[in-house]
């Protein structure tokens, strides 16, 4: 496997599946916390949106009790302005924040790739380890035969 102080530049080829699979089993993954942040925004936001309805029509109900004249509240265009401007707000940062997100992982990615890549020597040292070295299968094939 390729040394931890090996020169980079000599590490150019992809890693193997096997290399691959190894690291996924150290517990080496691409993670993205942008990614992360960006799940717990939207599901966040979300949440407040689908359970506004309720909470607004219970209090609007609870508030109508104690008031006498419940029918003199009304929505005006302002506050409608006012909403629609807040919409547009938390789109657009859900919005940005998709996007950075979206560019963190392609980048944790990529990191996540070139931090495994390996040098020639590697893949074959690899390959030897995996199926045994050939001189060695050689030698007891022989051996066998005999």
């Amino acid at each position: 496997m390729a040394d931890e102080n090996q020169d980079k530049s000599e590490r150019t080829e992809d890693p193997t599946p096997r290399r691959l699979e190894d690291a996924k089993k150290d517990g080496k993954v691409p993670t993205s916390r942008e990614l992360v942040s960006f799940a717990i925004f939207i599901s966040s936001t979300l949440m407040i949106i689908f359970l506004m309805k309720p909470i607004s029509s219970k209090f609007t109900t609870l508030v109508g009790s104690y008031l006498i004249n419940f029918h003199l509240i009304n929505v005006n265009e302002l506050s409608i302005r006012s909403i629609a401007q807040d919409i547009v707000f938390i789109s657009t940062i859900c919005s940005v924040m998709f996007l950075i997100s979206i560019i963190d992982f392609l980048y944790q990615r990529f990191e996540y790739i070139n931090d495994l890549k390996m040098s020639f020597q590697d893949i074959k040292d690899e390959q030897k380890h995996t199926d045994g070295d050939l001189e060695i299968k050689s030698s007891s094939k022989e051996r066998v035969l005999t």
